[in-house]
């Protein structure tokens, strides 16, 4: 009897129906996107955090609009929920203002650390950020002087609409190179480097990404006879991880940025050496006041003993102490720290937030200021004091920005050795 009675009170349980509780937050009915000419809906799309169906939160609606302005693809952002006339509903409408997403940008490239490379070169600097409205990356970097070199990338950052980031990157490159003791240069050599870079990464979250690489280089190292190696041709497998909160990609001015990557390079993979490099990539950025950047970098690097000599790391140079010639001082390992402080001198011109796409080809012309220091310097596996007599030297410099996806960089680097001038693309971190 108690068992009838029981099925009774659940079949009258299920029978009875549910009261539906009204929501006391608002709720995205639908998600409308107005304002893209080029730039596919999907893409931005899968900058916000929001969905239909979910409640309109203030934070996500800030979160979202600064991935979309991170793209880079706009001059102008809004989320705008809007109520409909069912209540505690809202439609939430993005406008955006597309910028231009390519530039072409010929000029000249000039670098005095070197007498031999014949001083001043004619550059080309070619991006397309948003190809086809997709996305997708692709650049082409070149120059024409005694030294010479063409660097062709392509990146899509959503894979098949995935988290997977995929990136294609071709160097050839040419020029006279140094030979150095610790005290003087003893020998000039040619180098001749072809490399192809297949990279991939998971982005875990809007910060974490789990990295790899497979990389394929052919070096040819000729013209002296002190060399300790003519070249060679290599194949490595690399894996990291990269945190990064930096505010922008291009010229960031709050945030930081970290990243460690291994790679393995062995005969059983078709390389002729057997090695392996890891480096550590530290950044942090600071805005003490508005306008000013204070940047700091410290890059490690180490291989181990059989490291061929055109794989081991190496310092001198517009990339790294600029107070040097290039490939000053090479070794099984390096430590380097750079410092800048950054002013913005002046800023002619802003973007204009119009409902119009942005046409114009120059952006506002950016001016800042630089003052640097480099230190480090590069160790074998035979020398004891490795962090005593470290190397350093200082300088100033000039950023222009003619556009948002472009920085002209001129920096005078000193040292006791030499006095380096260089013009180049780029921030150096």
């Amino acid at each position: 009897m108690c068992r009838v009675l029981l099925s009774l009170f659940t079949l009258l349980l299920s029978a009875t129906p549910s009261l539906s509780v009204p929501p006391t937050q608002p709720v995205i009915k639908a998600i409308v996107i107005k304002g893209n000419h080029k730039t596919k809906e999907a893409v931005i799309r899968r900058e916000i955090s929001l969905k239909p169906g979910d409640v309109l939160n203030k934070r996500e609606l800030v979160k979202s609009r600064l991935r979309l302005k991170k793209l880079g693809y706009f001059s102008a952002v809004r989320l705008e929920p809007k109520s409909l006339y069912l209540p505690f509903e809202v439609l939430l409408e993005v406008n955006v203002v597309e910028r231009r997403s390519w530039n072409v940008f010929p000029g000249l490239n000039y670098s005095s650390d070197n007498p031999n490379l014949g001083g001043v070169g004619i550059a080309l600097f070619a991006l397309e950020r948003n190809l086809l409205g997709s996305g997708k990356m692709a650049s082409l970097k070149g120059l024409y002087a005694e030294d010479r070199y063409v660097n062709v990338a392509v990146e899509d950052p959503h894979l098949l609409d995935s988290n997977i980031v995929l990136e294609l990157n071709l160097l050839w490159r040419q020029g006279e190179w140094g030979l150095f003791t610790e005290d003087e240069k003893v020998s000039e050599f040619e180098r001749k480097e072809r490399k192809m870079k297949l990279g991939w990464g998971v982005c875990l979250s809007d910060r974490i990404q789990l990295k790899g690489r497979v990389v394929g280089c052919r070096v040819d190292d000729t013209g002296s006879s002190l060399l300790p190696g003519p070249g060679g041709e290599n194949i490595s497998f690399g894996l990291g991880v990269r945190y990064d909160s930096r505010d922008n990609k291009l010229s960031p001015a709050a945030g930081f940025c970290g990243e460690v990557m291994t790679d393995l390079s062995s005969e059983a993979f078709g390389a002729e050496d057997s090695f392996a490099k890891a480096a550590l990539d530290l950044r942090r950025f600071f805005s003490p006041f508005g306008g000013q950047v204070l940047a700091l970098r410290l890059l490690t690097k180490g291989s181990t003993r059989a490291t061929p000599f055109y794989e081991q790391p190496g310092l001198g140079g517009a990339d790294s102490m600029r107070g040097y010639e290039r490939g000053r001082f090479v070794g099984h390992h390096s430590l380097l720290l750079n410092a800048e402080y950054r002013v913005e001198l002046f800023n002619l011109g802003r973007e204009r937030a119009s409902s119009k796409r942005q046409g114009n080809i120059f952006g506002p012309l950016k001016v800042a200021g630089v003052v640097f220091f480099d230190l480090g310097r590069t160790w074998t596996y035979e020398e004891k004091k490795r962090f005593r007599h470290l190397k350093n030297d200082r300088g100033i410099g000039l950023r222009f920005t003619p556009f948002p996806d472009l920085i002209l960089r001129l920096d005078y680097g000193l040292s006791k050795e030499s006095r380096n001038f260089y013009f180049t693309y780029g921030q150096l971190f």
